[in-house]
């Protein structure tokens, strides 16, 4: 099955990588693109530039890697916190409207207000950055089940924002099998949805999240 690019790319100041990799330092080839002995020139000017290497995660734990500026636009407050602890959690707006007495139209507010002040693009993302700036506070869990690599890279992918579509561009995979991932991914991890999944996989020490700080870098704390 052929996947599309999706309309919105990574974005650039988020990076994938295996704890404890350095990325290589990206220099301009002055000389053509080379190409293996056993394959010619022309076969290599054929070959999708979406093939090209991508900077996802190999083995162990992996890292969420964010901006100060993405983390800590604005403190959340009391409320957006408790909201946002209870999207972790798995809760519906519905859900959260009944036990916090309010109207779930005042829920979805509170959302909007959420991501802005995170810069989040949806309820995963804004999981992932609140870990990070400490809004929402990791204690320790039991260990996961066995969650394969390709599992975790998916789970990385929630936590960075993105669609099943951008994820399965990401991986070089097609949508279905995307949606396969996820429904193992909830099946272990006994969760409802994708905020939950990521939530869940943070806490289990599936994910981290690193805060880049110009240098100086906060790591997820541990309850």
């Amino acid at each position: 099955m052929t996947v599309t690019n999706p309309a919105r790319p990574i974005p650039p100041r988020t990076v994938l990588r295996p704890a404890g990799q350095v990325p290589a330092p990206r220099t301009a080839s002055p000389t053509a693109p080379r190409t293996s002995p056993r394959t010619s020139p022309g076969t290599a000017a054929r070959t999708p530039a979406r093939t090209a290497q991508r900077p996802l995660p190999r083995t162990g734990l992996v890292r969420l890697r964010v901006s100060a500026d993405d983390a800590r636009r604005r403190a959340l407050s009391e409320r957006e916190v408790e909201v946002l602890m209870l999207v972790a959690a798995g809760g519906t707006k519905h859900e959260i409207s009944r036990q916090l007495g309010i109207a779930p139209r005042t829920v979805a507010s509170h959302m909007s207000r959420i991501y802005r002040a995170l810069g989040a693009r949806n309820a995963a993302h804004a999981v992932a950055l609140a870990h990070g700036c400490g809004a929402i506070v990791a204690p320790r869990q039991p260990p996961a089940p066995m969650v394969s690599r390709r599992e975790r890279e998916v789970l990385a992918g929630l936590a960075h924002g993105l669609t099943s579509a951008q994820v399965a561009w990401c991986l070089s995979l097609s949508s279905e099998t995307v949606k396969t991932h996820l429904q193992r991914i909830y099946r272990k991890l006994n969760v409802s949805c994708r905020a939950n999944a990521v939530d869940a996989a943070i806490r289990r020490r599936l994910l981290a999240v690193v805060v880049d700080t110009g240098g100086a870098q906060t790591a997820l704390p541990r309850g």
